[in-house]
């Protein structure tokens, strides 16, 4: 399990946060044990989107 804050989002490149994305879309279809995690994973997962509209938007 991974955890991050949004401003280290910020920091990564793009095939970074795809990675990361990959990730928590890897550990939400395994059905992690607990709720905590899979909150978790939901959690980085929108982090992740809304840190690549900001992107977009700045462009």
């Amino acid at each position: 399990m991974f955890q991050i804050a949004p401003s280290q989002l910020q920091t990564k490149t793009n095939r970074q946060l795809s990675s990361l994305f990959n990730q928590a879309q890897t550990g939400l279809r395994s059905k992690p044990a607990d709720e905590a995690s899979q909150r978790i994973l939901f959690a980085v997962r929108h982090m992740i989107i809304d840190e690549i509209a900001r992107r977009m938007s700045l462009e």
